[in-house]
């Protein structure tokens, strides 16, 4: 054997899906989310809806006052003032923002305080709640202000420019208005050393696209006729200004100006890259002939903050007077901010509002311009209730304006404007409405201060996104299920005169010919698809004192306008951009085997959510009113696999191969097991028996009749614990206080989000191939055949289109039911064999199945006997139906890893396999054990500790009222697991059942329970257990138990993912053809640790449709850590095999490969008890190919040779006397009783014969399994030949094995032992390996 291993740093290849072999999805044009910290790019209104606000001083003695012009559907609906006390009417100025945490913006007007001197009063003001606060400052005249979040919180923070210099301040608290502001970050002024010291504008806004706004302050320098800018820097976490970048731009004498910021050049960034925000400077300037002129400037920074003028536009507007300028993306989902300025002009009393647009280069350029018969006095960009024809809402921006009529007849009512903007027509402006303010005078004369905002609560407002990343999850796309078979240690006492013991008695496990397929009309090809998307849904924050979840809100709890504009953001923008993923191909037309067969999808799913700030919505079914919030999100690094279902731990449904009192017996049951059950075919299902007939059952899709058609399903984030599980969780980005207190399994919302669409190909349904079943009034029992998907859940709103002819969602589930008990179908022998209940845990490996090689051959099924020197790799042991969840929940996916100090809840499926009631008063024991697990050796570390002991009531048994529903045959049992004090370990979970009555271990059917009543157990061996108990078992997934410390830490902060295969190895020096060996692969973390890692074992390379046979996942590998995985393989051929090991983990795909010798075996299968038996000794050699003097005239076989023929025994076999009078004579150390040549009639067994040619030396194994359908497990096995006796009594499966003493022809032989219950009659499968050429020559004689 040789090991060859390798790493390899690179995203998933696409494979191809041959036999049961892994599909990995191209992944070259998936999303990446991982360096994505804001999937919406700080982008935080989803809806606008604003109103306008007209500060200025008001006449009859009333200092100043707010206007609030109420906008609906682009006009003005109505008007309010509101009046300030206290406040002279010179220097000031007001905006809007979502200071506190309100449905609506509050107005901040900053204004002298006329009571007394050097003091402004900020007032702030919730024109919706109805209420205001006032406090002092004491500060110089504000020339601007500006709001915007500067924290990272999502509320807006107040910047002011007085004329001593910026002043920030921030909510006191975000929930209460009444405390006011709390003032704290101050920079310098703009101190130009001219007669006009005051700021002109200011703007909040990202400069250099890192997440974090930066403070852009506009001033003028009079005298010099320059523009002096000033780029403020804050921290985040204090508001303390940390720099400030000055900058003076020349280029005219410019007399007045205006500021706008934002994304006005369009850029090709990284997807989810913060945009870089540009600034443009509206002036107004000197001509060369003195006349003044109006232009635009755009600036170019560095990264120090220091600006140049990049480019300018002359407007050719002589005689402007004053200016003004606006931003905004008037196309909402375009992908670049365009520019509204607006001038007035002193020669003819009239303006002119312009649409500005920049190229990458920042070239200005005029798209659109309108006159204005009255002088603008502001301008802004927003949406003003804007509705189409049929009344819908359009979220593109609009254009408003503030005029007065004359600019030297202030005494006129200002005038408003509210224009549309067509950018799919050259930004063309159209008025909406004109409107004359009227209900109080104002003072225009002393300059009127305009600007819009929601003041009714109408817009849609987030704040920054809490993120949330899965690292691994696993769900199945399609689930093929095998038919319900049945094979068991059991009585069959069919024909059987008197008593007869239990033995293996295999009723229907023949997968070879007893499966279920999909009829695909295309079975050459990869004919299906899956392909992964993006989502969105919405949630409700609950905090409790164990952290906070995300639960789902009512639907009519969630305002209309939420709803419409995420759908808009997520379809234009989200969508858009991130939904790049390319389809996976592949095969369903594939049979089951001993195992339902599953397509899965493993990714690493991130949900981005964003609070919608002010606003409340109520859980399902629960009047709480809870903080609203929705949410994105994107699935990447997706891989997808098709394999056994019993070779994924984490998939754990109710049924068990191999045991048909494992499968719902009934629809009504089967949707029980199944909540959202949706039937994909007309019900009732067809039911059909395990008979004699053959007959094939078709089950075709709904409403199709038979035809071809094609079915596809979408799937949300799976919270189906039974079929779902996560390997890691990292959780935050803004909010650094969520990290250590997100319940991931409390928060259902993230199962409303969509992850995958699956599309198969054209197909009628699906097929269930049966044989002519044996002896069905006895041994039959019904079965019925369901194509299902599951209803969505809860919550989900996004509804995703399907290209199909059948649509469903949730997984594409083919199921069964099973009912031994059906008084139509149902044998005999059921109720004669189950008189005892049977208590027991779900043993999935319970059974071993080799396939023929012949197809005419049966199949081979064997039971996995213990292994008492190893338990930790005994496929006896293996248990499915074990769920850990944290401890306050059975909800969400299972887990994989917990934080030191979580408590755990484990719930294990106990069952009553039987037609037997349990006794009333009977108790059913559950124990439940934690094992720690060395991850270096794969096996048991040290003694295991007891959990708990619980007591259950009887358990009913199978089917116990005859009728469709309950009372079903299984029962939850749970425990809580305190996991303080194992940081840093693997540990693994097993449980114990038994019935006791009054104390006493009670019966169960034969060989399937306990020897005495369990006492204190230190190990999983210490159970007394029967050799075919099903008693207990322990779920091979080990969890890991993270330091508190390090639980919920992002991975990225120690560097990229690094692990390798470091070696494989096998633990059998020779491996053979169809049997089992048993492998090791050691992975090793390099310098970071990482979360999940799935290792797949294959035979031979997956890039060109290597089989896989085994999968295990490490839930985590501490940096520099190995960690072994071990793996049961069996070759299905012989000659020079490559094992391909295979981890894969947070994107990281790790290769190693093993060449591996595996010796040859022929199999031959045959069926004792069939012949009538051995009545002479010319049936007994005759056809072992001896020569015609065997007999001859020598009737009494007084030599070897004429007894053995080819066989060539020497002649001292039998010693001095060559007489063949007795057996023990003839073969003496065999010892078989003088009956041997008939002289007992009684003797009626059977026994079949084999020859093979081998060569001195060689070493022949011969290894004889029961397949098919059999009873007992008792058989003589002989091997034969010259100079070689060797006859023993063996339970099977077992072998015989020896080394040939000389070239020639040998004999192998099978037979009934005589006078012995439990002796073996039925169908068998024998294989023989051998170190030379013997497996070759190995051929049946007589049968």
């Amino acid at each position: 054997m040789k090991a060859q291993l390798s790493k390899s740093w690179r995203t998933p290849l696409a494979l191809a899906a041959v036999g049961l072999s892994l599909v990995l999805g191209t992944a070259a044009a998936d999303p990446d989310f991982g360096n994505i910290d804001d999937l919406l790019a700080g982008q935080r209104h989803l809806l606008r809806t604003d109103d306008l606000i007209v500060t200025a001083p008001g006449q009859s003695g009333v200092p100043l006052q707010n206007v609030i012009l109420d906008s609906s559907d682009s006009q003005i609906s109505a008007e309010k003032t509101l009046a300030f006390q206290g406040t002279t009417a010179n220097g000031f100025t007001s905006g809007l923002g979502r200071v506190f945490d309100l449905p609506n913006d509050v107005i901040v007007t900053v204004s002298p305080n006329a009571n007394a001197a050097g003091q402004q009063l900020v007032t702030l003001t919730d024109v919706l709640g109805n209420q205001s606060h006032a406090q002092a400052i004491t500060a110089g005249t504000a020339g601007a202000v500006a709001l915007g979040d500067l924290n990272h919180d999502g509320f807006a923070e107040l910047v002011v420019g007085f004329e001593s210099g910026l002043q920030i301040a921030t909510a006191t608290a975000v929930t209460d208005l009444s405390q006011g502001l709390s003032f704290g970050g101050a920079a310098s002024g703009c101190d130009t050393g001219g007669s006009q010291p005051g700021f002109l504008d200011i703007a909040i806004t990202d400069l250099n696209g890192d997440g974090q706004n930066e403070i852009a302050a506009l001033c003028l320098a009079s005298g010099s006729g320059e523009f002096k800018l000033l780029i403020v820097t804050v921290d985040p976490s204090t508001l303390a200004v940390t720099g400030t970048a000055t900058s003076w731009i020349g280029g005219g004498f410019f007399f007045s100006g205006a500021m706008a910021a934002g994304n006005f050049a369009e850029e090709t960034g990284a997807p989810g890259a913060f945009p870089t925000m540009e600034l443009v400077i509206a002036a107004v300037f000197l001509t060369g002939d003195l006349q003044p002129g109006a232009g635009v400037l755009s600036l170019s920074l560095n990264d120090a903050f220091q600006a140049t003028v990049a480019n300018s536009l002359d407007l050719n507007y002589p005689g402007s007077t004053s200016i003004y300028a606006a931003s905004g993306q008037i196309d909402w989902f375009g992908a670049t901010e365009q520019v509204a300025v607006g001038i007035n002009n002193f020669n003819d009393y009239t303006s002119y509002a312009y649409i500005l647009t920049l190229d990458s280069n920042l070239n200005i350029t005029e798209e659109s311009r309108t006159q204005i018969t009255s002088c603008i006095e502001g301008i802004a960009l927003g949406n003003f209730d804007r509705t189409n024809a049929q009344g819908k809402r359009v979220p593109d921006l609009q254009l408003a304006t503030i005029a007065s009529p004359t600019c030297l007849n202030p005494t006129q009512a200002p005038l408003a404007f509210i224009y549309n903007v067509d950018y799919t027509n050259g930004y063309a402006l159209t008025q909406q409405t004109s409107y004359t303010l009227g209900s109080t005078p104002l003072i225009q004369d002393l300059g009127l201060h305009f600007a819009v905002g929601d003041t009714q609560g109408r817009s849609v407002l987030l704040g920054p996104p809490e993120k949330v990343t899965v690292s691994k999850h696993l769900q199945p796309d399609v689930i093929l299920g095998m038919p319900p078979m049945h094979v068991d240690y059991v009585t069959n006492n069919v024909g059987q005169p008197g008593p007869v013991t239990p033995s293996v008695f295999n009723v229907s496990a023949f997968p070879t010919i007893y499966y279920s397929r999909y009829e695909m009309v295309d079975t050459a090809s990869n004919q299906s698809s899956s392909q992964s998307t993006t989502s969105y849904s919405f949630s409700t924050k609950k905090t409790t004192a164990n952290g906070v979840s995300f639960g789902v809100p009512d639907e009519n709890s969630i305002g209309a306008d939420v709803k419409v504009s995420t759908e808009q953001a997520y379809t234009n923008n989200i969508a858009n951009q991130y939904n790049t993923y390319l389809a996976d191909t592949f095969d369903v037309s594939t049979q089951t085997g001993f195992s339902d067969l599953i397509w899965y999808t493993e990714d690493r799913f991130t949900i981005y959510v964003y609070p919608v700030l002010g606003r409340q919505a109520t859980g399902v079914g629960s009047s709480e009113l809870e903080p609203l919030y929705v949410q994105f999100s994107g699935p990447d690094q997706v891989v997808r696999y098709r394999i056994d279902g019993s070779l994924l731990e984490w998939y754990q449904p109710a049924q068990e191969s191999g045991n048909v009192f494992s499968y719902p017996w009934s629809q009504r049951l089967l949707e029980s097991l199944y909540p959202g059950f949706d039937s994909l075919i007309e019900l009732p299902a067809t039911v059909w028996a395990t008979d004699s007939s053959g007959d094939d059952v078709t089950v075709n899709w709904s409403g199709t009749s038979g035809t071809d058609v094609t079915a596809g399903s979408s799937r949300t984030h799976s919270f189906d614990t039974e079929i779902s599980a996560t390997a890691g969780i990292n959780i935050g980005i803004f909010n650094a206080s969520t990290k250590d207190t997100l319940e991931y399994n409390k928060s259902s919302s993230f199962g409303t989000l969509n992850t995958t669409v699956e599309q198969l190909g054209e197909s009628t349904g699906v097929k269930l191939l049966k044989p002519a079943f044996d002896n069905p009034q006895e041994y039959a029992y019904s079965g019925q055949t369901y194509i299902f998907g599951r209803d969505n859940p809860t919550g989900t709103v996004q509804s995703i289109p399907l290209n199909t002819d059948v649509k469903a969602t949730g997984p594409l589930w083919v199921g069964f039911a099973a009912d031994p008990r059906s008084q139509q179908i149902a044998g005999s022998w059921w109720t004669s064999a189950y008189t005892l209940p049977d208590v027991a845990v779900n043993h999935s490996a319970r059974w071993d199945w080799t396939p023929p090689a012949d197809p005419n051959q049966p199949d081979v099924v064997t039971f996995n006997q213990v292994d008492a020197a190893d338990p930790a790799g005994s496929e006896f042991y293996f248990m499915k139906g074990l769920l850990i969840t944290p401890a306050d929940t059975t909800d969400g996916p299972q887990m994989t890893t917990a934080t030191a100090g979580q408590a755990l809840t484990l719930r294990a499926r106990v069952y009553n396999y039987s037609l037997a009631d349990m006794a009333p008063g009977a108790t059913v024991k559950v124990r439940f054990y934690a094992q720690a697990w060395n991850n270096a050796a794969s096996d048991f570390s040290g003694e295991s500790v007891l959990i708990e002991e619980q007591s259950l009531p009887p358990i009913p048994s199978f089917n116990a009222s005859g009728g469709e529903g309950d009372p079903i045959n299984w029962v939850w049992a749970s425990t809580t697991f305190d996991t303080t004090g194992y940081d840093n370990t693997y540990q693994v979970f097993w449980v114990l059942v038994w019935i006791e009555q009054d104390g006493d271990l009670a019966d169960e059917m034969p060989g399937h329970g306990l020897l005495s009543v369990p006492g204190s157990l230190n190990a999983i061996t210490d159970a007394p257990i029967e050799p075919y108990s099903n008693n207990v078992g322990f779920y091979k997934q080990p969890i890991y138990i993270l330091p508190a410390s390090t639980a919920t830490s992002d991975a990225a902060a120690a560097g990229p993912p690094d692990f390798w295969v470091e070696s494989i190895s096998a633990a059998d020096s020779d491996i053979v053809e169809n049997e089992k060996s048993g492998l090791k692969a050691v992975l090793r973390a390099g310098a970071s640790d990482v979360r999940g890692i799935t290792v797949t074992f294959f035979d031979g390379d997956p890039a060109q449709g290597g089989r896989a046979f085994e999968q295990e996942m490490i839930p985590f590998l501490s940096a520099g850590q190995g960690y072994a995985v071990r793996a049961s393989w069996k070759p299905a051929d012989c000659g020079s095999r490559t094992v391909f090991v295979e981890g894969y983990g947070e994107g990281v795909t790790a290769l190693g490969e093993l060449s591996v010798d595996v010796a040859c075996q022929t199999v031959i299968c045959g069926t004792l008890g069939s012949d009538a038996g051995w009545w002479s000794d010319a049936d007994l050699f005759g056809d072992v190919g001896l020569g015609a003097d065997l007999l001859g005239s020598n009737a009494a076989l007084r030599n070897d040779a004429d007894l053995f023929g080819d066989f060539g025994l020497s002649a001292d076999l039998l010693g001095s006397d060559a007489a063949l009078w007795s057996d023990a004579e003839l073969f003496g150390d065999v010892g078989l009783s003088a009956d041997l040549l008939g002289k007992d009639a009684a003797w009626r067994t059977d026994a079949d014969w084999f020859r093979f040619r081998g060569g001195r030396g060689e070493t022949v194994k011969i290894r004889v399994k029961p397949a098919g359908a059999f009873t007992g497990d008792k058989a003589v096995l002989a091997l034969l030949g010259r100079g070689l006796v060797r006859r023993e009594l063996h339970t099977l499966p077992s072998d015989i094995q020896a080394v040939l003493p000389r070239k020639g022809i040998y004999g192998f032989q099978i037979q009934q032992p005589p006078r012995r219950r439990g002796h073996f009659e039925g169908g068998y499968c024998l294989s023989i390996e051998s170190s030379g050429g013997a497996w070759e020559t190995f051929r049946a004689v007589r049968s």
